[in-house]
């Protein structure tokens, strides 16, 4: 894939993602803080608590096999 294609998606993306998280942001500001903080914290450990568990754990864990663990998670 051309440098310029991957740069041009990579900028969708991060517009895509940035719009995401205000309307997001708009729709929880009546929530508690420490709730949201929480929440984001419980989230981030959902999602890298397998990966981290099969890295310490396995030995023949590898790139290829984190990627699918990762999004499994989620």
């Amino acid at each position: 894939m051309p440098e310029r294609r991957q740069v041009a998606i990579g900028r969708l993306a991060t517009a895509t993602l940035g719009a995401l998280a205000v309307g997001i942001a708009l729709l929880v500001k009546s929530l508690n803080v420490a709730f949201l903080v929480g929440l984001a914290f419980s989230l981030a450990a959902s999602a890298n608590l397998p990966v981290i568990l099969l890295s310490l754990f396995w030995r023949r864990f590898n790139d290829a096999g984190q990627s699918p663990a990762w999004w499994s998670a989620r």
